[in-house]
């Protein structure tokens, strides 16, 4: 499968439109950050490509990385000349982008199959450590290891 990459997250104003036409409404803004955000995707055009939408359920991030979540794909919304109107004309909608850091500098994706529904058996446990905390110190000191089991391999 392909990777789908986290680039942010919309809101919906519920009285004007829901979260699935919110996306669709910033379909610009959220593919041109995607492309700053991960840069693999700048070459979506030049290999002659269609980058595509997905919907996950508010706060699922930890579900969908251990492919516990189904993503929802979005080409079939379609939106009003009403609404899109509407929201160019008032605040119906926004569009909190992704942003990398020191301590996830390369981002949240992960890869499944091209209808987005997690393959049975693929399911992932993930153990999570907060920063600062003994378990963590005892990682890094070597006394532990963290094995990550899975396809790293990068998508062609």
């Amino acid at each position: 499968g392909e990777f789908i990459y986290f680039v942010g997250k919309t809101v919906a104003c519920d009285e004007a439109c829901d979260v699935r036409q919110s996306v669709v409404l910033q379909k610009r803004v959220i593919l041109e950050h995607a492309k700053l955000l991960q840069p693999p995707l700048m070459q979506a055009d030049q290999l002659k490509r269609v980058l595509q939408l997905w919907l996950a359920p508010a706060n699922s991030e930890v579900s969908v990385a251990q492919r516990k979540q189904a993503l929802e794909p979005l080409a079939g919304v379609r939106v009003s000349t009403e609404l899109r109107a509407l929201a160019a004309s008032s605040l119906v909608c926004g569009f909190e982008p992704e942003t990398l850091d020191n301590e996830n500098p390369n981002g949240f994706k992960v890869s499944l199959p091209d209808d987005g529904v997690p393959a049975d058996g693929s399911e992932m446990e993930v153990k999570f450590v907060a920063p600062g905390s003994e378990q963590l110190k005892e990682i890094a000191s070597g006394e532990k290891r963290v094995i990550t089991v899975g396809d790293l391999a990068e998508s062609s």
